[in-house]
């Protein structure tokens, strides 16, 4: 066996997941090691120390959290790192207080395929429930934008009764943002694991954020 020579062994990337069902399985179907969380196990305590970065979606409720578990979690954020998607991922972006945004909701109902501004990405991205921010403090980077004009390309939104939170309203406004730890998106890139053109996206914040907490090893 060749003896172990380096600074520290590599491992995958270990992502604390409070997600929905088709984004736990299109994680560990690219190859990351989840361990699913949600508010009630973090209220039970749990161990910040065995993952490297925390993805949020759904089930995690940072004001409902005990205060023995805000403040672990507070701790983690600071020095580590969250992925962030939705009206969950933004509220739990600020109860840490990662990112100076907004996150600004758009018809609850709409889904379908949106044009896009990225210099990363094919132009395209899927959205449910679209959310886009506003309101950028220092710091912060816009990585994806929706399209200006009318973003929607097929699918189903329009505005609400009140005339909010329509195409219109998310035109040219960012759909993701990031800084030192936090990703933040208001497009749905795992959606039941259908887009995988969007998965890169995800995986690169993942690895971003893994990496600025340190924990993880790179080769070369």
């Amino acid at each position: 066996a060749t003896p172990f020579t380096g600074t520290a062994p590599l491992h995958r990337v270990r992502v604390a997941a409070a997600v929905t069902s088709g984004e736990l399985f299109a994680l560990r179907e690219m190859g990351f090691e989840v361990t699913p969380v949600s508010t009630e196990v973090l209220n039970a305590g749990f161990k910040w120390s065995s993952v490297d970065v925390l993805f949020a979606s759904a089930g995690l409720d940072h004001a409902g959290l005990n205060a023995d578990a805000r403040s672990a979690l507070d701790t983690f954020l600071a020095g580590h790192g969250l992925v962030g998607r939705g009206v969950v991922g933004a509220e739990v972006n600020a109860g840490a207080g990662l990112l100076a945004v907004t996150a600004v909701e758009g018809n609850e109902d709409a889904n379908g395929v949106v044009r896009v501004a990225s210099s990363s990405s094919k132009g395209y991205a899927f959205a449910y429930a679209p959310v886009w921010f506003t309101g950028l403090g220092a710091g912060v980077r816009v990585e994806e934008s929706y399209a200006a004009g009318n973003p929607l390309l097929s699918g189903h939104w329009r505005s609400r009764s009140d005339g909010t939170g329509g195409p219109a309203a998310a035109a040219g406004r960012p759909s993701v943002v990031s800084g030192p730890h936090a990703v933040l998106f208001g497009t749905e890139p795992l959606f039941r694991d259908h887009p995988k053109g969007e998965f890169p996206q995800v995986a690169q914040a993942l690895f971003t954020m893994a990496h600025a907490s340190g924990l993880v090893e790179e080769s070369g």
